[in-house]
């Protein structure tokens, strides 16, 4: 057993320095476009407007210190009770 297969993969609340990989991630993995712009400054901007309402959580998936999924969950309270 070699060094890379003892790593796991942690699932968490993102953190803001996990923004960093998210325009790779979304590129990659969403549109297939790895050229495409993103408007760092913006997502970070709405990252930190948006963690701060209780019906929105980020969730991501980290390799170490590499985040390599990410997840947004939007809490619907016409349908979810407290």
């Amino acid at each position: 057993m070699n060094q890379e297969d003892n790593r796991k993969v942690v699932i968490r609340f993102t953190e803001e320095s996990d923004l960093k990989q998210l325009p790779w991630l979304y590129r990659r993995y969403h549109n297939g476009d790895t050229h495409l712009e993103t408007n760092i400054d913006g997502m970070y901007k709405k990252f930190s407007e948006l963690k701060q309402n209780d019906n929105y959580r980020f969730v991501s998936a980290v390799d170490g210190d590499k985040p390599v999924g990410f997840c947004s969950v939007v809490i619907n309270q016409d349908i979810v009770e407290r």
